[in-house]
């Protein structure tokens, strides 16, 4: 009695298992592999990422009809792209690669995060909604920008300071650590012909994640440097970059144009004292003007402010004068008969445009000198009367003697 009793329990339990085993399969057709695939395979977050999953029918001889499969996205840290895709009917013991799309944000916390991909089907006439879990790994970044470089003051000159300033960001997820900024020359070899009044290399240390650090270097071109346009890099770099970030900036060192005037002469006509100015004297006043700077001053022209004592044209046009070149200005004055004795102030002015085409002035302050001029000598007033009273004398003997000669013709 107990055996038949025994064999029909066993019966009823395999058929039991057999029959739960060919529901489970014609119910679960289908599911993901874990082969599963990224592109870039090592995403940081700012990355586009491709992922591409694998679908496999596990059964014989069971075909899933209109199967679909999208993603599920945690939107703090994803932004989808491409979140689902039809794949149509995938028969027994095939083999189907669907592909989504999605960004991970630059906000992202480096870690590992669970992506749901669902799938849903026709198996045996009925819905399956099947899920599976895949594991993405952000990984964490370092990565430096240069940015916003710029420099002060707009013009720079020989002799001045200049400062170059700008920010270095974080640009990735990772605390970048030892961050350095360095200043090298591009134009030149070496810094010459400028001074670096600070470091060349500064140390930032950690910068947090998409924050920035200001930095600043400061120059001086020597007073002798070539006018020229000067670039320089920046350079910055941490601890677990891979590669460092750079940029350029570049600015022009301006030259000046610097007039000076570097003598006056002071000649009087017809008279051998000629550098002393006397009450009515002509004369001619010159003034050299030299450009001791490094650019062409353009359109010099000299003036003279004089007293209403000094007559005459007081304006002089130059023209161009080349670095390390000079020229003159000649004026022809005269000094009035009545001038007033003693100094006479005159303002000389150089007026020239320089290399931005802006009007300069040079002043220089002069003194005509004016003297009396002495009363004429009564020596020669008398030798004069003599001499006229002498031609007087022989003219009239001369009359009275023809006079004598025609009275004796006559009788």
């Amino acid at each position: 009695m107990k055996s038949p009793v025994f064999f029909v329990c066993f019966l009823a339990v395999f058929l039991f298992f057999a029959v739960s085993v060919s529901a489970a399969q014609a119910f679960y057709l289908l599911e993901i592999q874990d082969d599963f695939s990224t592109l870039p395979g090592k995403p940081f977050p700012g990355d586009n990422v491709s992922l591409v999953v694998t679908i496999k029918n596990l059964t014989s001889n069971v075909t899933a009809f209109d199967v679909n499969a999208g993603i599920s996205l945690n939107e703090e840290v994803f932004e989808s792209i491409k979140s689902f895709e039809p794949v149509g009917n995938i028969q027994s013991d095939q083999v189907k690669q669907v592909g989504f799309k999605f960004r991970i944000k630059e906000s992202a916390i480096p870690g590992t995060y669970r992506i749901p991909v669902t799938l849903s089907y026709l198996s045996s006439s009925s819905l399956v909604t099947d899920s599976f879990d895949l594991n993405i790994l952000v990984n964490e970044c370092f990565a430096l920008d240069v940015k916003d470089i710029f420099y002060s003051p707009a013009k720079v000159y020989g002799g001045n300071k200049v400062s170059i300033k700008g920010f270095v960001e974080n640009a990735c997820s990772g605390f970048t650590r030892q961050v350095s900024v360095e200043l090298l020359p591009v134009t030149n070899d070496s810094f010459d012909p400028f001074i670096v009044l600070s470091s060349n290399r500064l140390e930032i240390g950690t910068v947090p994640p998409f924050e920035s650090r200001s930095f600043s270097f400061v120059l001086e071109p020597s007073a002798n440097a070539d006018p020229a346009v000067y670039v320089f890099e920046i350079n910055a770099s941490c601890l677990d970059c891979g590669s460092a970030a750079s940029d350029k900036v570049s600015f022009e060192v301006l030259g000046k144009p610097w007039v000076i005037i570097s003598g006056t002469d002071l000649s009087v006509d017809a008279r051998a004292d000629s550098k002393n100015l006397l009450q009515g004297d002509a004369f001619s006043f010159s003034v050299q003007v030299d450009n001791i700077g490094r650019e062409k001053a353009k359109a010099v022209k000299v003036l003279l402010e004089t007293t209403s004592d000094i007559t005459g044209a007081v304006e002089s046009f130059i023209g161009n004068i080349d670095p390390d070149d000079s020229s003159a200005a000649v004026f022809d004055l005269g000094v009035k008969q009545d001038a007033s004795l003693g100094a006479q102030p005159v303002k000389i002015l150089v007026e020239y445009f320089d290399e931005t085409d802006s009007n300069q002035v040079t002043v220089h302050d002069f003194v005509f000198f004016i003297n009396a001029r002495p009363p004429e000598s009564p020596v020669l007033l008398i030798v004069l009367l003599i001499v006229l009273f002498g031609v007087m004398y022989f003219v009239l003997r001369l009359v009275f003697r023809q006079l004598s000669l025609r009275k004796a013709k006559l009788q």
